[in-house]
């Protein structure tokens, strides 16, 4: 129940704040940015037990789309230090 929806909600009002419409909203875009690195941690403890992926013990289209919100976090440079090494 946490997948990327969760994760990719609050960059696209970082990336609408920030990159769209810059000064219109710069504290929301702060506030959703810090919610995106709650996610991350989120993340970090379902992997936290050494699992190699998120469902089962096989590459999903979870790892797929969970990546895929890693991977813009980090082009929107909101991905903090929070991001797990298994990904």
């Amino acid at each position: 129940h946490h997948g990327e929806a969760t994760l990719t909600f609050p960059q696209t009002v970082v990336l609408r704040y920030t990159l769209q419409e810059p000064g219109r909203a710069d504290t929301a875009a702060v506030d959703y940015a810090r919610w995106f690195g709650a996610r991350q941690r989120l993340l970090n403890t379902a992997l936290g037990d050494g699992r190699r992926y998120l469902v089962g013990n096989r590459f999903t289209i979870a790892d797929i789309s969970v990546a895929y919100a890693l991977y813009l976090g980090t082009t929107l440079k909101i991905d903090g230090q929070v991001l797990s090494s298994r990904y």
